[in-house]
């Protein structure tokens, strides 16, 4: 019997894991005992065939409730109020009893599944206006930014701050002197979302010298200076623009 098995198997396996719980290859390496840079490797599809006692470790590996930064999710359900939508009339829409979103609110880090359910209900109701005044003045009330304040590249980003209405304005303005150094991981500072995109855009087409292969999403938020979830989200578009 061979000693090794293809390693479809296992990239199936943690590709699965990632995509439903968002787990990190660094936080699924801790869990099975092995090398974060084998996973990568394995989910990528660089390495063809692996031990079978590797592919064991794999399998058997798997994610907790997986729990992230409420920081995305408290700015889509307020942006939602100050556009007049009612958080317990979404909260029910969603499945929920009426407290749902407010409860959300409340508390610093939510699953990677409700963070998923305010991104749909943000996603289908950011660009139309909510029929609740009384939520519309408490959002006002509590100085919550809009919809508008906020981009795809920075809703979920904590150190992300809502852009003014000037700034709002320039949002298409591109530095590409600015976009060569975020592409070297030089920049830290302020950046347009237009800036951001192509950032990414230009490190999503990029190739390995050496290994042929592309970069990882987290291998980009880092280099780029942004949340990892933000870059899997853009990326997601690129993919489905071509």
């Amino acid at each position: 019997m061979s000693r090794t098995v293809p390693a479809d198997a296992a990239a199936a396996h943690l590709n699965e894991v990632r995509g439903r719980t968002g787990t990190t290859f660094e936080v699924l390496a801790k869990r099975c005992g092995m090398d974060k840079s084998t996973l990568q490797d394995i989910a990528a599809g660089a390495r063809p065939r692996i031990y079978r006692s590797t592919e064991a470790n794999v399998l058997a590996v798997d994610a907790p409730p997986h729990r992230i930064d409420a920081t995305g999710t408290h700015r889509r359900i307020r942006a939602l109020t100050a556009l007049g939508h009612s958080q317990a009339g979404l909260s029910v829409e969603a499945g929920y009893s009426a407290d749902f979103l407010h409860h959300l609110l409340t508390c610093d880090t939510v699953t990677a599944a409700h963070a998923r359910i305010v991104e749909g209900l943000y996603d289908e109701y950011h660009a139309t206006d909510g029929a609740h005044r009384n939520s519309r003045a408490y959002a006002a009330w509590r100085a919550w930014p809009p919809a508008d304040a906020w981009d795809d590249l920075s809703i979920d980003d904590p150190t992300a701050r809502p852009y003014s209405r000037r700034q709002r304005s320039s949002r298409d303005d591109v530095d590409w002197v600015r976009v060569w150094y975020m592409v070297r991981g030089e920049w830290r500072g302020p950046t347009t979302l237009a800036e951001r995109a192509a950032a990414i855009a230009e490190l999503n087409a990029a190739r390995d010298p050496i290994s042929g292969l592309g970069h990882s999403a987290e291998e980009i938020a880092a280099r780029i200076g942004m949340e990892e979830r933000s870059v899997v989200r853009y990326r997601g578009r690129l993919d489905e623009t071509g």
